[in-house]
């Protein structure tokens, strides 16, 4: 055991801090029974109404938005013990997500201390710790990531060989099926897929095999909903949001309609209309986009006074700070992670190189589609906290260790 503890000191003293100040905090923060909290939101209910529809139930509409992986989840959760094992399975998601925050720094860094850093960041954050009480998918969405994250991590420097970007695309289908905005990501890196690894995936049918049992419960998903709705897609959540939020809100502030008028013509467009809409008032749209962007990242945390208002207010001021300085941190590693995808490049070090790239793109990919819709508090921007308290450490430790390396040659 004291062999045990003092190799795994670093794990072990993470998960007694992490799990104390979680105790603590739902211990003492002003919020109703956990169990009462489970499928308090709208949102909570449509995925209630899946799990109730795979256990044999009645069919549900929302089926059209709402894929199969999270409601499974759901449904083997509360048949095993009901709304607070539903509570405790996302509570060991969490747990997780920071363990594997933890070792994927380290790997990449080698630095205790700044692995400490990131994963300590992720344990800061009192939004994601009160959504563990909400059956919604930004908990399984963090967790997924913070899996992906590590993989990739463990992994980069096999870049070249097929098992990076099968592992990839294995993790993008699962993310896929519990938030379908991870659909374009996964569609280009089966792309890559096929462009960079055709020729193995031709000559070694074991892992043309493994591409064909990935995609399966991808392709099994959009079956079902061309069989019910007559769209070959994911979900068609992407497509009403993108409609009845960011269109809708433009066509309020350029024609001066009220809002339900400006939902009726952005449902009534085309698909074709409303990308030409878009083009001719693309000055309004970036800067909605970017407005939005920004008020999502410094989002009201309203999970923590979720569903009376104006309850734990040092709660909710200290996230308030966390949000404000979080946008203003996207900004300045956007701009470093820019820097050193250049320096890597020109120094031809392909395998941080890879890293970088795909997480600092995953990064701003979900930040920026985050930007079509609005009014939910800091809730549309958490999940990519497992991407970036890796990469924001690795970024920050790439970038001294570079300084010094050339303080050094001077």
């Amino acid at each position: 055991m004291q062999a045990f503890l003092t190799k795994n000191f670093s794990y072990v003293f993470l998960n007694f801090i992490a799990i104390l100040g979680f105790l603590l905090f739902h211990f003492t923060i002003d919020l109703p029974a956990r169990q009462d909290l489970i499928f308090s939101t709208p949102d909570a209910t449509t995925y209630r109404d899946v799990a109730h529809w795979f256990a044999g139930g009645i069919e549900t509409n929302s089926l059209s938005v709402r894929p199969l992986l999270y409601p499974f989840l759901l449904l083997i959760s509360l048949k095993i013990g009901g709304t607070i094992a539903v509570f405790l399975m996302q509570s060991f998601m969490w747990l997780a997500a920071i363990n594997l925050s933890l070792a994927s720094i380290h790997h990449i860094t080698k630095n205790k201390i700044i692995a400490f850093v990131g994963a300590f960041v992720l344990f800061c954050n009192l939004s994601v710790m009160a959504l563990t009480a909400h059956a919604i998918t930004e908990i399984t969405t963090i967790f997924l990531l913070s899996l992906t994250v590590f993989l990739i991590t463990k992994n980069h420097r096999l870049h070249r060989e097929p098992k990076f970007l099968l592992q990839l695309l294995l993790m993008l289908t699962l993310l896929t099926l519990v938030k379908p905005v991870f659909y374009l990501p996964t569609v280009i890196t089966l792309l890559l897929l096929i462009f960079f690894q055709r020729n193995t995936l031709i000559k070694a049918p074991k892992f043309f095999l493994i591409l064909c049992l990935i995609l399966v419960p991808l392709l099994s998903q959009m079956t079902l909903m061309k069989m019910k709705y007559e769209h070959f897609t994911v979900s068609l959540v992407g497509s009403q949001t993108f409609s009845r939020y960011f269109v809708t809100q433009g066509i309020e502030q350029i024609e001066k309609l009220e809002h339900q008028k400006a939902v009726t013509k952005a449902d009534g467009f085309s698909s074709g209309e409303k990308m030409g809409y878009l083009f001719e008032n693309r000055g309004v749209y970036l800067k909605n986009l970017h407005q939005n962007i920004k008020s999502n990242i410094q989002g009201e945390p309203i999970f923590l006074n979720f569903p009376a208002e104006y309850k734990n207010p040092a709660a909710i001021i200290f996230m308030d700070n966390y949000n404000e300085l979080t946008y203003y941190l996207h900004v300045l590693m956007l701009i470093l992670g820019i820097v050193m995808l250049v320096f890597f490049w020109r120094c031809k070090h392909y395998q941080n190189l890879i890293f970088l790239l795909v997480l600092l793109g995953l990064n701003s990919y979900y930040l920026i589609v985050s930007g079509v819709s609005f009014w939910q508090g800091d809730r549309l921007t958490l999940p990519s906290i497992a991407i970036w308290s890796v990469l924001y450490p690795a970024l920050v430790f790439w970038t001294w260790h570079q300084f010094r390396s050339n303080k050094k040659s001077t």
